[in-house]
């Protein structure tokens, strides 16, 4: 609507200019009903599988499931308003869900980056460093907690200038900085740093050792199946197969290993006739059962 200006031919135009046509509109629905509901509902089926199921509660699917509940909470909360406000250009919703609306959804997606930088940091110990202790429950919540209030801290300066303005004909929910000119600048510099250069290093470092290390090296458990198989070729031979040092005529106390060793295979024969074609022994580090390797899960 126009509306006189001085009684002169000057006219001021109140219209919001940001509403959408009826076509945009309808296909902006479309494209944000399928985001989502694939966000929202794919992140709970991952969530639920994690929860139901005892063998799933590991390190990294704890991690996997902190990763899908950020997903989803930022889709839920911020997917839908954000449909509302780009399609009308008006902020329906008030002061106190305009804070959160700039706070929570800013929160989900900083938490989800520092739980994947966690999750790949997790699989180079695991795969790297196989031997050392993996991270225990409460320390895996402690590691959640810290990820979440770094988000928190992160996040909570678009909540607290976080304004709503009425304007002719429209209302804004924006983020009113003190001085423009400086502060959105020092933030997004900031933040650029710690959420998206740091953890970009730490998972381009740990994939790239683990991706060089399985790449360029053995896999894990080929060395026991190789080991194995050397056993079995000996025994179609006839030949004896390696001895382990309690395994000796030295620690035998001087006993003829030969005669040892026949008896014990005909003892293990007899108690389990079926395995006595696997390995009586096992070379240091091999298992007797088949190695799983789980490298994403």
């Amino acid at each position: 609507m126009a509306a006189p200006h001085n009684g002169s031919n000057i006219t001021t135009n109140y219209t919001n200019q940001f509403v959408q046509p009826p076509w945009r509109v309808a296909l902006w629905s479309i494209a944000y009903s399928v985001v989502l509901a694939v966000a929202v509902f794919g992140n709970l089926i991952v969530i639920w599988i994690i929860l139901a199921h005892k063998r799933m509660r590991t390190v990294t699917n704890y991690f996997l499931l902190n990763l899908a509940f950020s997903d989803a909470s930022m889709a839920a909360f911020n997917t839908l308003i954000n449909f509302i406000y780009a399609a009308h250009g008006e902020w329906y919703f008030g002061e106190a869900y305009c804070k959160f609306h700039n706070f929570f959804p800013v929160t989900s997606v900083f938490a989800s980056i520092y739980s994947m930088t966690a999750i790949a940091v997790d699989r180079y110990m695991a795969i790297i460093h196989p031997l050392k202790p993996r991270l225990s429950a409460r320390a895996t919540t402690g590691v959640i907690v810290c990820i979440w209030s770094l988000a928190v801290v992160l996040a909570f300066p678009l909540c607290y200038f976080s304004r709503v303005r009425t304007l002719p004909r429209r209302t804004l929910c924006y983020v009113a900085w003190p001085h423009m000119a400086d502060d959105p600048f020092m933030y997004h510099i900031i933040v650029t740093v710690l959420v998206y250069v740091l953890p970009l290093v730490v998972m381009a470092i740990t994939y790239t050792v683990v991706g060089v290390t399985l790449w360029g090296g053995e896999i894990p458990g080929n060395s026991c199946d190789n080991y194995h198989g050397q056993l079995r070729a000996k025994r179609k031979q006839g030949t004896p197969p390696p001895t382990t040092p309690l395994e000796s005529p030295q620690a035998s106390g001087g006993v003829d290993d030969t005669s040892y060793r026949s008896h014990r295979e005909v003892n293990t024969m007899m108690r389990s006739p079926q395995r006595h074609f696997l390995p009586l022994t096992a070379a240091p580090g091999c298992s007797t059962s088949p190695p799983i390797h789980l490298l994403l899960l």
